[in-house]
C-alpha cells in the first residue's frame, strides 16, 4: 500500500511539473547599447530627442522597429532602423561621417548682388558693366553663361522672378543717386525707369513669390517703396521706425513682409495692405541677413556687427541668439541647409557650417575675396558663394 502511494504521489507530481511547462514570457520592452565613432553623438529614437549622448545604453524600450539618429558636430547626420525584441539587449557601432565642403567651380564676375530664381537660373548684377549676367549650375556644380540682359549702366542690386518676367536691378544715377529698372527678362525689354527723389541708396530689394510686389528698401528715408512688378510703377511706400537694411516675404502670406532695421535695431512684420506692424522683436545691432529654416517656422537674421545670429519662432514670437564665439569683423549671411541641424553662414572671407542644437562651428571654406552673399540651389546640394570678384559652387557634404 505504501508503495502504491509513493508511486501516485510521484505519478501526480510529475503531471504537475509536465503542465507547468511552458515558453517563458519576456516584457514588451527591450534595451539597445549604442557606441559611435567618435563618441558624444546625440541620440534621437522616432525623431524624439532623448538627451542622451553615446555611449549609452537605453532600458525600457518599446518592442517594435524604430528609427535611431545621430548627430555630432562636425560630421554627417546618421539615421537607421533597429527592432527591439522582448527581453534582448541589442548592440550597435557605428561609425560616423564628417561634413565636407568641396568646391565644384568658379565663375569670375565683379558683381555685388545675385538673386537665384526657383528655376535655378542665378541673376548678378555687374558693377563694372552694363551687362546682367544670368547664369546656370549643371547638376555637377558646373557654372556657366546662359544669357547677357543689357541694363545700360552698371548694377548693384537684383531681384528676379522668371515666372513673372521681369528682373530689377538698382543703377546709380550721375547726380549720385540711384535709381530702379525693371526689364523683361525673356526680351531684354526695358519697362520702366523708377526714380524717386532724394534715394541715395537702396538698402535691399525682394520680389513676392507670386512675382507680382517688389519690395525696395529705401534706409536713408526709413521707408519701404512697394512697385506693381508687372507695370514698374509705385503703388505706395510704407515708413518704418528704423533704417531697413533687408526684406523677406512672409513665406505663410504673401502680403506680410519681414523687415530688419539698424539704430532701431528690431525686425518687423508688416503688413503690406494696412502697413500696419504685426509683430516686432529686438535684435542686435546692424541687423540684415534674413533667412528661412525648411518648414517656414522659424526666420533668422544676422546681428553683423555683433557677429552673432538670432532665431525667431514665429508662431510665438520667441528667440534664441547664438554667443559671440566667431571671429572676424562682419557677417554677411547666412542660410539653413537641408539638415535643419546645419545652418551655413558668411564670414569675412569664410563660409561655415554652424550646428544648431549647441552653435558650435564646424567645417569652412576659405574665399581667397570678401564675400557679398550666399545661396543654397533649390535642391540644397550646392551652396553659391559671391564674392567680389567671382562666383562659387560648393558641394555641401552634409
Amino acid at each position: 500500500m505504501l508503495n502504491k502511494l509513493i508511486g501516485l504521489s510521484v505519478s501526480l507530481l510529475l503531471g504537475l511539473l509536465a503542465g507547468c511547462q511552458h515558453n517563458p514570457v519576456y516584457p514588451d520592452i527591450g534595451s539597445v547599447y549604442i557606441y559611435t565613432n567618435p563618441d558624444q553623438a546625440e541620440v534621437l529614437m522616432d525623431g524624439q530627442m532623448l538627451r542622451l549622448i553615446t555611449p549609452v545604453k537605453i532600458d525600457g524600450l518599446p518592442v517594435g522597429l524604430h528609427t535611431f539618429t545621430l548627430r555630432h558636430n562636425n560630421f554627417k547626420t546618421l539615421s537607421f532602423p533597429l527592432e527591439i525584441k522582448p527581453g534582448q539587449t541589442r548592440r550597435v557601432y557605428k561609425d560616423l561621417s564628417p561634413i565636407t565642403l568641396q568646391r565644384k567651380d568658379t565663375l569670375s564676375i565683379s558683381a555685388g548682388d545675385m538673386d537665384l530664381t526657383s528655376e535655378g537660373e542665378i541673376f548678378l548684377t555687374n558693377l563694372w558693366g552694363g551687362n546682367i549676367t544670368v547664369a546656370r549650375m549643371d547638376e555637377n556644380g558646373q557654372l556657366s553663361v546662359a544669357d547677357n540682359i543689357y541694363a545700360g549702366a552698371s548694377q548693384r542690386l537684383i531681384a528676379a522672378n522668371k515666372s513673372a518676367n521681369r528682373v530689377f536691378v538698382t543703377r546709380q544715377k550721375p547726380d549720385g543717386e540711384e535709381e530702379l529698372v525693371g526689364l523683361e527678362i525673356i526680351s531684354h525689354k526695358v519697362i520702366r525707369t523708377i526714380y524717386l527723389n532724394n534715394i541715395k541708396y537702396y538698402s535691399a530689394l525682394a520680389i513676392s513669390p507670386d512675382g507680382n510686389i517688389l519690395a525696395a528698401a529705401d534706409s536713408l528715408n526709413k521707408r519701404l517703396i512697394l512697385i506693381d512688378s508687372r507695370l514698374c510703377t509705385v503703388i505706395k511706400t510704407i515708413s518704418t521706425t528704423g533704417f531697413p537694411t533687408d526684406l523677406s516675404f512672409d513665406r505663410n502670406n504673401p502680403m506680410q513682409i519681414y523687415v530688419t532695421q539698424s539704430v532701431a535695431n528690431r525686425l518687423d512684420l508688416i503688413n503690406l495692405e494696412s502697413g500696419a506692424v504685426v509683430n516686432s522683436i529686438g535684435t542686435g545691432n546692424s541687423p540684415g541677413g534674413i533667412f528661412w529654416n525648411n518648414y517656414a517656422t522659424q526666420v533668422g537674421f544676422c546681428n553683423r556687427t555683433d557677429i552673432t545670429f538670432t532665431i525667431v519662432n514665429i508662431d510665438n514670437w520667441t528667440k534664441a541668439t547664438s554667443g559671440r564665439d566667431m571671429v572676424g569683423k562682419i557677417i554677411v549671411g547666412a542660410c539653413w541647409t537641408a539638415n535643419d541641424i546645419y545652418a551655413l553662414w558668411a564670414l569675412d572671407h569664410n563660409v561655415g557650417t554652424i550646428y544648431m542644437p549647441t552653435w558650435q562651428q564646424t567645417s569652412k571654406i576659405y574665399n581667397i575675396a570678401p564675400l557679398f552673399e550666399i545661396a543654397l540651389t533649390s535642391d540644397k546640394r550646392y551652396l553659391l558663394m559671391l564674392n567680389t570678384i567671382q562666383l562659387v559652387s560648393v558641394e555641401l557634404g552634409l
